[in-house]
Order: structure tokens, then C-alpha cells, then sequence
């Protein structure tokens, strides 16, 4: 029973840090070669088409060939939401929010009426 136990401690422990590493480890390409992108210095991630577009605090924005759906998929832990139909904001580079607009910097993005229910529900308010 104690083997057991621990096998399963240690099967969790294993899961909680390849999902951790998984996250925190995105590589997009820039002038040929591949960078790290820091999960914390993203602020959203806008999504047209088969494209989106990863906004940066430095201000950078990488132009990817994946759907928003696909980063969603890629960027599903607790720290990023999907706020509408083409935008996945970071959670913690929240500045405000007001009636339906999330404020991020001085960006300004309607929360759709479809996600505003999951959205608060990851919110903390106090």
C-alpha cells in the first residue's frame, strides 16, 4: 500500500512537472533562428485566420502559422483565457477591466458575450 502511494505521488509529481516544462517552453522562429518566448512576457494573443499574432511586453509581436484554436490548445494552464473569438489574453497582465473591456497596457479588448462566463470564473476576485 505504501508503494503504492508513493508510485502514485511519484506518477503525479512527474505529470504536474513535464505539464510545467510544457508550458514554459515555447520557441517561435526569428531571422532564422528559434526563440524562447518567456510565458510571463506575453500580454495576448491575437488570432486571424490560420495566423495569430504573440504581443510581447518588449513591445515585439511574432507572426505565427497556427490557428487560435491551436494556441489555445498549446497555452491551456490557468494563466491564459480566451476572451472572444480572436483573442487568448495572459491572465496576469491584466492592468483592469471595465463593464466588457479587459485593459492591458493601454490595449483595450471587448470580452465576447460567448466567453465572458468562463472568463470571470478564472478571475480572483476579492
Amino acid at each position: 500500500l505504501g508503494l503504492a502511494f508513493s508510485r502514485k505521488n511519484e506518477k503525479s509529481t512527474d505529470n504536474s512537472i513535464d505539464s510545467k516544462s510544457e508550458i514554459q517552453n515555447h520557441f517561435v522562429r526569428k531571422n532564422g533562428e528559434m526563440v524562447r518566448l518567456e510565458i510571463e512576457n506575453i500580454l495576448w494573443i491575437k488570432g486571424e485566420d490560420n495566423y495569430s499574432d504573440i504581443y510581447l511586453k518588449s513591445g515585439e509581436k511574432f507572426t505565427i502559422s497556427q490557428t487560435l484554436k491551436s494556441m489555445e490548445e498549446k497555452f491551456s494552464s490557468d494563466n491564459f483565457v480566451r476572451i472572444q473569438k480572436g483573442y487568448i489574453i495572459n491572465l496576469s497582465s491584466i492592468s483592469s477591466i471595465s463593464g466588457n473591456v479587459v485593459y492591458i497596457d493601454k490595449e483595450s479588448i471587448p470580452i465576447g458575450k460567448a466567453y465572458r462566463k468562463d472568463f470571470f470564473k478564472k478571475l480572483m476576485v476579492l
